[in-house]
């Protein structure tokens, strides 16, 4: 039986037809690589109108954008004076937030793996301290970011970013003038302090001094010199000002040195029982050495030195003025009387006075038993001009005796009467003191 096909019927086998080929499962398509066409045979004559031959393409990929939270690395070197700077911090800021920090190597290199984004670097100055070091880069922070660090702002957006980083450095100049007549003040010390640092100087005889390579920061400066009140300023360098220059003004005070010499003008060791008595005249106020500290060291000074005075007159002695008396203590020297000098201001005066050595004298008293005299020894100096001088005891000595001795201390040269009292009795003799040490024991007649 012949089957005729109707429009509408024609059309909806087309269209299953269709959707079969569709949904039949394919095999995967293989993957065809072009090669390269076969050389023409020798003699062949080139077609007129022939597609070119197909040829590999060499160029080079193109660099993908990296993820949004990909770690980039962002490195590079610092550098000071034209050469690596190693041992340097390195820092990488966030905005205002420190996130890390990292060393410069041998050669000046250091390197972060950052996000893609904007980044600031900082490098804090020698001397920056730990609260500085996270509190620079903050808006309105009182110093400018170059006055604590070297600042700047990278953008990372490859793969690898290198930023050359260079520290600037600076210079200070500082001369030393008297205030009163501008002269130049030579051999002051001058020291320069940041942080924990500390550069020491003198000035030249132009009253100049220097300091190079510094870093721009905050520096604190004090120069002092012998006869001049001690000047202290503050000096900030930055980017905008790296070399300064000041003038210290000096103002001058009085200030001496003081010698003990013997009667061979050899100077005289000193110590803390032989500390000269020195008053201001003006004030009748006594002055303290200013190296008295020294005086209990070994080996001891052979120079006082005072300092900061006022411009006027001074009394210098060795004698003690204790009781209304004129005494001598037990020093290893005696003075002649005191002496009266004017000390100027803005220099160092010398003064030189002469001692005479003084004898090591230990004295006992022992009964006709040999035991220890119970009493009181009396030493009196016999002095023509000014009559008896009577010796104190030791302060441990006051009231009482002490160990094996009655009287041990240093006397001058010359004739001393002895008295040792025990209730009603009394036992006198004298003493012949030179120069040379005495070790004596009297022998009491009971």
């Amino acid at each position: 039986m012949t089957r005729h096909w109707t429009p509408l019927s024609l059309l909806g086998a087309l269209l299953l037809a269709s959707l079969c080929w569709w949904l039949w499962p394919r095999e995967p398509e293989l993957a065809v690589t072009p090669s390269a066409p076969a050389a023409a045979p020798a003699g062949a004559t080139p077609v007129v109108g022939a597609a070119p031959p197909l040829t590999a393409d060499v160029t080079a990929p193109v660099q993908r954008e990296p993820l949004r939270n990909e770690p980039l690395l962002l490195h590079g070197t610092l550098t000071r004076l034209g050469g690596p700077a190693p041992g340097r911090t390195v820092q990488l800021f966030a905005e205002v937030q420190l996130v890390r920090q990292t060393t410069t190597d041998a050669q000046g290199r250091w390197a972060f793996e950052v996000a893609p984004g904007s980044h600031r670097l900082a490098v804090p100055f020698v001397g920056v301290t730990e609260e500085e070091l996270t509190t620079f880069p903050y808006r309105g922070h009182r110093h400018p970011p170059l006055a604590a660090a070297l600042v700047q702002d990278a953008e990372v957006t490859d793969a690898s970013v290198f930023v050359a980083l260079t520290l600037p450095t600076g210079a200070i100049t500082v001369r030393a003038l008297t205030a009163s007549t501008a002269l130049p003040v030579a051999g002051a010390n001058v020291a320069l302090r940041y942080g924990m640092h500390e550069l020491l100087t003198t000035t030249d005889a132009a009253g100049i001094a220097h300091f190079e390579d510094l870093d721009p920061m905050n520096h604190s400066l004090t120069v002092s010199a012998r006869g001049f009140e001690v000047f202290q300023d503050g000096i900030e360098l930055d980017a905008l000002n790296p070399r300064r220059h000041l003038d210290a003004q000096l103002t001058p005070v009085g200030a001496f040195d003081l010698r003990l010499l013997d009667d061979v003008d050899a100077p005289v060791e000193i110590s803390a029982a032989m500390s000269a008595v020195v008053t201001d005249l003006s004030s009748d106020t006594p002055v303290v050495p200013s190296n008295i500290r020294e005086l209990r060291d070994t080996p001891r000074p052979k120079v006082l030195r005072f300092d900061d005075l006022q411009a006027g007159r001074f009394r210098i002695a060795l004698r003690d003025e204790e009781c209304g008396e004129k005494i001598l203590r037990y020093l290893p020297v005696d003075a002649t009387d005191p002496i009266e000098v004017d000390i100027p201001a803005g220099a160092v005066t010398p003064i030189d006075l002469h001692v005479r050595y003084r004898a090591y004298v230990r004295l006992r008293a022992h009964d006709r038993s040999g035991a220890m005299g119970d009493g009181v020894l009396a030493v009196e100096r016999l002095d023509e001009q000014m009559g008896t001088l009577r010796i104190l005891p030791a302060p441990w000595q006051r009231g009482s005796r002490s160990g094996d001795t009655h009287f041990d201390g240093y006397l001058a040269p010359g004739t001393y009467a002895l008295t040792f009292t025990s209730g009603e009795r009394q036992y006198r003799d004298t003493l012949v003191v030179t120069r040379e040490n005495v070790d004596r024991t009297l022998t009491l007649p009971w």
